[in-house]
This record gives structure tokens, sequence and C-alpha cells, in this order.
């Protein structure tokens, strides 16, 4: 309706009331009551404000928001002779239909074709125009068949990257099938880390998490403040030797474009840019090599709780390790071929996590999130490739073992919280306590372990992951009825 999208443009445009109403020579008051809705103006009169609008852009940083807002190429010209400037704004001032539709674009099945032609600037529209931009770029990336690194940087909370489920399955399998043919993928992101966007960037690094060697990194606020603001407010994503994306919004409204880039040689330019622009940033997480269980111990058996709130909350596709029993241990290490002395010094090191367990829920409360998925022949300790460099397996009766030890505790110490859940909350292991680190071990093929000990980030991940336990049953929290929902699945149980 006109009132919302003229309301938008002088918000987009920065014109006030009185601008308008002395190019009218009207009441301002008649301005407002245009923009709130409340009158309607004629069709005539939507001429004249469509002409005092364009008066009134005497600037050139107007005029080229005006023509974003209005989708057209910017030329001078428009301004001098506005007989069609002012057609078209009086055209979109009188539509009443959506700014932008849903373009409904199948990510699985657009083609490449036609990608590979060098392109300075072509300019889309919202959401869709981020994904189709970044798909492109995706496409003609691993259509080159060789190693590729994306970059992202920005002020953006990249919502359009993780908000629709089949981009994202898109975004999987399409990374799968760079790994799966020996591409090797890099991601980097430098991003702004303000509290209110940090929800997007949990999600982000969830997918980021999948690519070996992601490299995250944050920063409060840009670079050189408001002067940069509006031109970086949204996210620029480069693979130097193939294009890149550059996408903004226009200030105080809820437009956003974005240009995609594919001359290789711009793309260059641009990340070098960015670099220089974004070297400031600190890292939030960093990936840990030759990650060890001795070596995880270590991490979290120092001070980093002292003048803490003493909160441990663990995510995992495994039940927790500092339940298992020795015997058990050392039985699934022979097992998977580790020597007999080096399995020993592991189970050493297994008796001091438990020490540093039992000591931890006499003081803090530590909540546990198994993702269960059951018993099967092939069932592995999911952390046990990155903490070991082998897969232990458990025969049932091992599994049920384990199981039996973890009810067990959450039946013995009243700080220790045992939820076993359906379906994931988080992609991969995670292990966090409240403002001080986080410790995520990657999917089980990969031997990937990365840490953070940057506050703002393992706090804004822990709220992310207590927020969506907040949907979970309420049984969930009564041990005597987890009991017997494992009772009744397992009646071996009662036999171990």
């Amino acid at each position: 309706m006109f009132s919302a999208r003229f309301d938008t443009l002088l918000n987009t445009l920065s014109i006030k009331n009185i601008d308008i109403s002395r190019k009218l020579f009207v009441d301002r008051s008649l301005i407002s009551r245009w923009r709130s809705g409340s009158r309607e103006p004629k069709n005539e009169e939507i001429a004249e404000i469509a002409d005092a609008v364009i008066e009134a852009c005497t600037e050139m940083d107007k005029q080229v928001s005006l023509c974003q807002v209005l989708k057209v190429s910017y030329d001078p010209m428009l301004f001098q002779e506005t007989k069609t400037l002012t057609h078209i704004l009086k055209k979109w001032l009188s539509d009443s239909g959506p700014d932008e539709k849903p373009k409904g674009i199948d990510w699985e099945k657009e083609p490449v074709a036609g990608m590979l032609q060098p392109v300075q600037f072509n300019l889309f529209a919202g959401f869709d125009g981020y994904r189709y931009c970044f798909k492109t770029i995706l496409d003609m990336a691993i259509w080159r068949g060789k190693p590729f690194q994306f970059n992202f940087v920005g002020d953006d909370g990249l919502k359009w990257l993780t908000e629709r489920q089949d981009f994202s399955t898109y975004l999987n399998q399409a990374f799968k099938k760079a790994m799966g043919t020996g591409i090797r993928v890099r991601i980097v992101v430098r991003i702004s880390n303000t509290t209110w966007k940090m929800e997007n960037y949990v999600r982000l690094w969830s997918l980021a998490q999948q690519i070996p060697e992601t490299e995250v990194n944050g920063l409060y606020g840009l670079v050189n403040g408001e002067e940069n603001r509006r031109l970086y407010s949204h996210a620029v994503l480069s693979i130097p030797e193939v294009g890149s994306m550059m996408g903004w919004s226009v200030k105080n409204s809820l437009h956003q474009y974005v240009s995609l880039i594919t001359d290789p040689a711009v793309a260059s330019h641009m990340c070098e840019d960015f670099d220089f622009l974004f070297s400031g940033c600190i890292p939030l997480t960093r990936e840990i090599k030759d990650f060890s269980y001795g070596k995880m111990f270590a991490f979290i058996n120092n001070d980093l709780f002292r003048d803490v709130y003493r909160e441990y909350l663990s995510h995992s596709f495994s039940l927790p390790l500092f339940s298992l029993p020795e015997k058990t241990f050392f039985e699934m290490c022979k097992r998977a071929g580790i020597e007999e002395g080096c399995a020993g010094g592991l189970l050493d090191i297994h008796r001091e996590l438990r020490k540093w367990f039992i000591s931890y829920v006499q003081k803090g409360i530590l909540e546990f999130f198994y993702v269960d998925r059951g018993w099967n022949e092939k069932t592995v300790l999911h952390q046990s490739f990155s903490l070991f460099g082998v897969k232990l397996t458990y025969t049932e009766d091992e599994y049920l073992q384990h199981l039996r030890a973890a009810l067990k505790d959450a039946g013995t110490y009243i700080n220790f919280h045992f939820y076993p859940i359906e379906k994931a909350l988080y992609p991969s292991d995670i292990h966090l306590a409240y403002e001080t680190f986080f410790l995520s071990y990657s999917h089980p093929w990969l031997q990937q372990v990365t840490v953070s000990t940057h506050q703002h980030f393992v706090s804004c991940v822990f709220s992310y992951i207590k927020t969506a336990s907040r949907k979970l049953p309420g049984e969930l929290s009564e041990i005597k009825k987890v009991k017997e929902k494992y009772l009744a699945r397992y009646p071996k149980l009662t036999e171990i």
C-alpha cells in the first residue's frame, strides 16, 4: 500500500516531512497522515509527491539509494530529465503488491551454464538474491575441480545463509560432493560479533564446522565505525580464483541488495581489500591439531572455572565419557588395536577425568544432552576418532554397561542431569562451560577438534543450546522416567 512504501522511502533516503511539505506547499501534518495511512493521496497527487522526492535527492548517495529502491541503473541524467524517473517512482508508490516476491529457485537443479562469462556487476535483491549469487560462485568453484577457499567478511547475521532448510541441504551436498572428489575446501569467516546476531553466527558455525580447517573470527563493530557501516552492512563472499558477491542494505530500510562479480581479477582485489580492512578480527575458535584424550583433560582441568558461574553443558552423540566403566573402556581400547601399555596410560587419564566429574558436580551443575540413536553392531564412541585416532566400537553388553553407568550417575549426583534426546539440538559434539570455554568435536570421519575461549561467543552458543532445550518434553528431567524408558527398550539392563 502507498503509506508503507512512502514511509519506507523517506526513511531510506533520510528525507524529513518538512522537506516534502515545502516542495508541495502543504502542511507537514498531511505528510504524516500519508505516511501513517490515515489518508490516501489522489492519483494526481502521487505524481506530485514523486516529483518532490526526486527534487529532494540533491546528493549523489540519495540518488543512488533511490535507484536501488526502484531497481534501476543509476544515471545522473535521470535526475536532470526527471520525466522517466517520475513515472517509475509513481508506479512504484502506487503498486500495492509486495516489494519482493520469492523466486522459488530450485537450489538442486539450477544450471551452471552461462555463469562463467566475466561479469563486472549484476544486481539482485533480497535473501534469494544472496542465495542465488552464493550458489553461482560455489557451482563455478566445484566446476573448476581445484582447491578453493571461501572468504566471508562483513557486518551481517548471515541469516540468508542459514534460514532456508532446502538451501542448507544443497550446501551440505555441494560441500560433500567437492570433498568427495578430492577438492580441498576451506572457509574463513570474519564477522562483526554483536550480540543480537550471534544466534545466526552459531548456525553459520554449525554449517562451517563440517568443513576441515574452518576459521571463524569476530570483530566488535566495523572499522571506521559508521563511515563504513552502510557500504559493508552485509556480507562479502569471495573465491579469488572464481568471483565474488558483495551485499549491502539501504540505511534505515529492509531493502537488501547483492552484486555478483565473476571476474577473477576484481574478486582478488576485493579479497585483498577486505583482508586488510578486517585484519583486526579476533579468533572466535581455533582448530587443535593432533588432539588427544590427555589434551582434552588438561584443557578442562585448569583454572578456567575460577570466579565464574559454574554450569557445564554437553551435547553429544555418545554417552558421557566420564561415566564409561574402566573395564569396558580398557576392553574397547584393546579390541581397537591400541597397545596394552598405551591403553593403560589412557585409562589413567580416564580415571582423572572421572575424578574431575565427581569434583565438579559437587560444586556446579552439569547438563548432558545425549543424542540417542540406540545400539547396533556399528555403534561407535562418537568422539573416539578425534581423541584417539581410532574408532572405539561397542558390543551390545558394553553399550548397556556404559548406559547403566550413566543412569546410575544421574541418580547418584543431584547436580548431574542426563537427558536422552532423539533429535540433535546441534550438529556435532560440543562441551562448554558458561562464559569460559567451548570444545567441539567434528563428525566422526574427520579428526577435527575446535576450541574457543572467546567468552562472548561461548556464552551465545551456551544460550543457543539452552533455548533449544526448553522445547524438550518435561519428563526428560525425571531420572525415574528415563530409567523406565530404557528398561522397556533394553530388558537386559536389569541383568548387567
